[in-house]
C-alpha cells in the first residue's frame, strides 16, 4: 500500500512538473518572439519573397502548359505539308484532294498557299513591315489549319482581306479600313478589311514584326498572280480508318512519304519541300517551356537560400541561447521539449511566411499567365485556374522546406547537456589557445609590430592578454591559499587521526 501511495505521489508530482516545465517553454517562447523580432520578421520577409517568386513561376507555367495544347489544337492543325513546285489549278485541287484521302491513314486534306507582299505607306513607298498572306479556295471547308472568323465572313470579297486580330493592333488599322500593297507586277492594289480572324497557331505580329491577311484564291488575279495553290495540308491518323489526329511522327512520316512517291508517279508531280512538325505543339512552345523551366529554377534556388538562411539565423539564435537551454534541462525540461519549443517557432515563422506569401504567389500567377498567353502567344485564356497539387507543393515548400534545414542545427542544439551547455562560452577552447608562433612573439621585447605580417598583431594582443588574465587568476588563487593558510594558523588547526585536516573552532 505504501509503494502504491509513492507511486501515485511520484507520477502525480511528475505531472505537475511537467506541466509547470511547458508553462515555462511556452513563456520563454513568447519571450523569444519579443524580444528577437527583428530576426524573426526578416526570416518571414524572405521565405515570402522567395515563395512568391517560386509559387508564381509554378502557377504560370501550370496554367500556360494545358492552354497552349488546347488553343493549338483547336485551330485541328496539319499533321504535315507537301509543298508542291507546280503551281494547282482550281480544276485540279479535287483531283489531289481525292488522291490524298485515298492514301491509307489519312484522315483529311486540303490544298493552301502562303505568299507575302510588301505593304506601301501612304506617300506611296514601301513599307519595312511585309504582309504575310494565307490563300485558300472559296469553298475550303475550314476543317484543316482553320481560323476563326471573330468579325465578317469567309470569303472575303474579290477586293477584300480579313486581317488577323493582334496584326490589326500591329498595323493600327480598323476594320472598314484599306490596304495599299504591291502586286506581283509591282502596281499598287487596294484592299479593303472586312473582317477580323484570331489564329492561335502563329505568333503576335509584333513578335514576328509583320502582318498576316487572309484571302481567297479570288482576289489572287488583283494581285497579278493566277488562282492557283501548292501547298497540300493533310491529317494522319495511326491506322487507316482512324479519325483522330496521330501523336506520333514516325507514323506522320512515312505516312506522308507514301502520299508524295504516289503523286509523283500517278500524278507526276514535283515535291519541293515536306514539312513534319511535332504533333500536337505549338511553334513556340519549345522556347516558352524552356524559358518558364529557367525561372523556376530561379525561384527553386531562391526558396532553398531562403530556407538556408533561416536555418543560418536560428544557429544564431540558438547560439546565444544555449546556457538558457541548459537552465532548461538543469529544472526538468528534457531534449525533446527543447526541440518541440524551437521546431514550433521555425513552424510559426515558415507558416505566417507561407500565409503572406499565397494569394500573392496565385494572383500574380494568374495575371503573368494571362499575359503570356494574350501578349506572347496569342491565345484567349479559357481559365486561369491552377491544379490543386501546384497549391499543396507551395504550402508544402514554404513550411516544410525551412524546417527540414533547420533542423540539423535544432536537433544539436536541444540534445547537449546541462554540463555541455553551462560550460559553452559561444566559441571552442582552440579558439583560445594561442598559437606557438603567438605565444614565441609575444615574448620578445621590443618588436616593432609595423613589422610582422597582417594579423598577427592581433593575435599577439589575444595571446598577451590571455597570459595576463592567466597570470591574474594565478595569483588571485595564491593569495587566496596564503589568506586561508594565515586564518588557519591563527585559529589553530587540529590534526585528524586518519590524516585529515580540520579547523579548530
Amino acid at each position: 500500500m505504501h509503494c502504491r501511495r509513492c507511486t501515485k505521489r511520484s507520477a502525480s508530482s511528475s505531472v505537475r512538473g511537467g506541466t509547470a516545465v511547458t508553462r515555462l517553454l511556452f513563456i520563454k517562447l513568447l519571450k523569444d518572439l519579443r524580444t528577437t523580432w527583428t530576426r524573426i520578421l526578416l526570416m518571414v520577409v524572405a521565405i515570402s519573397i522567395s515563395l512568391v517568386a517560386f509559387g508564381t513561376v509554378l502557377y504560370t507555367r501550370s496554367i500556360i502548359d494545358p492552354q497552349i495544347s488546347n488553343g493549338y489544337t483547336s485551330t485541328q492543325p496539319a499533321s504535315a505539308r507537301i509543298v508542291l513546285s507546280e503551281e494547282v489549278e482550281q480544276e485540279q485541287v479535287d483531283t489531289i484532294r481525292s488522291a490524298a484521302l485515298a492514301e491509307p491513314g489519312i484522315i483529311d486534306a486540303t490544298l493552301r498557299a502562303v505568299s507575302t507582299f510588301q505593304m506601301q505607306t501612304q506617300d506611296g513607298r514601301l513599307s519595312a513591315i511585309p504582309l504575310q498572306i494565307f490563300i485558300a479556295a472559296p469553298n475550303d471547308p475550314m476543317r484543316i489549319a482553320r481560323f476563326p472568323v471573330e468579325q465578317g465572313s469567309w470569303p472575303p470579297p474579290p477586293n477584300g482581306v480579313l486581317i488577323e486580330r493582334e496584326a490589326l493592333r500591329f498595323l493600327n488599322l480598323k476594320v472598314g479600313d484599306s490596304l495599299v500593297i504591291a502586286g506581283l507586277d509591282g502596281r499598287p492594289v487596294s484592299l479593303r478589311i472586312t473582317g477580323v480572324v484570331h489564329d492561335p497557331s502563329l505568333a503576335p505580329a509584333y513578335e514576328e514584326q509583320k502582318g498576316y491577311g487572309y484571302i481567297s484564291t479570288a482576289t489572287l488575279p488583283l494581285l497579278g498572280k493566277p488562282p492557283v495553290l501548292d501547298e497540300l495540308a493533310i491529317t494522319v491518323a495511326d491506322q487507316p480508318g482512324g479519325t483522330v489526329p496521330s501523336h506520333n511522327r514516325e507514323v506522320i512520316v512515312q505516312t506522308v512519304l507514301r502520299l508524295a512517291n504516289r503523286l509523283k508517279q500517278t500524278h507526276h508531280l514535283s515535291i519541293e519541300q515536306i514539312q513534319v512538325p511535332p504533333p500536337y505543339q505549338h511553334p513556340h512552345q519549345g522556347q516558352m517551356n524552356m524559358l518558364l523551366l529557367a525561372l523556376l529554377a530561379f525561384g527553386v534556388l531562391s526558396l532553398l537560400l531562403s530556407a538556408i538562411l533561416v536555418a543560418t539565423m536560428l544557429n544564431g539564435l540558438l547560439t546565444r541561447q544555449i546556457p538558457q537551454i541548459g537552465i532548461l534541462k538543469a529544472i526538468g525540461a528534457r531534449s525533446r521539449q527543447t526541440l518541440q519549443l524551437y521546431l514550433f517557432m521555425t513552424l510559426l515563422v515558415t507558416a505566417v511566411a507561407t500565409a503572406l506569401a499565397f494569394l500573392p504567389g496565385i494572383i500574380l500567377g494568374r495575371g503573368w499567365a494571362q499575359v503570356m498567353l494574350v501578349n506572347m502567344l496569342n491565345m484567349d485564356p479559357t481559365s486561369l485556374a491552377a491544379p490543386w497539387w501546384t497549391y499543396a507543393l507551395v504550402i508544402t515548400a514554404g513550411v516544410g522546406l525551412p524546417l527540414v534545414m533547420a533542423l540539423v542545427p535544432l536537433m544539436r542544439a536541444s540534445r547537449r547537456t546541462v554540463r555541455e551547455t553551462l560550460d559553452d562560452r559561444g566559441m571552442g577552447q582552440k579558439v583560445l589557445r594561442a598559437k606557438g608562433l603567438d605565444t614565441w612573439l609575444s615574448r620578445l621585447r621590443g618588436l616593432d609590430r609595423k613589422w610582422l605580417p597582417p594579423g598577427a598583431a592581433q593575435h599577439l594582443s589575444a595571446s598577451s592578454a590571455l597570459r595576463a588574465r592567466s597570470w591574474i587568476a594565478g595569483a588571485g588563487r595564491g593569495h587566496f591559499h596564503q589568506r586561508t593558510e594565515h586564518i588557519s594558523g591563527h585559529r589553530g588547526d587540529t590534526r585528524h587521526p586518519r590524516g585529515r585536516t580540520t579547523m579548530g573552532r
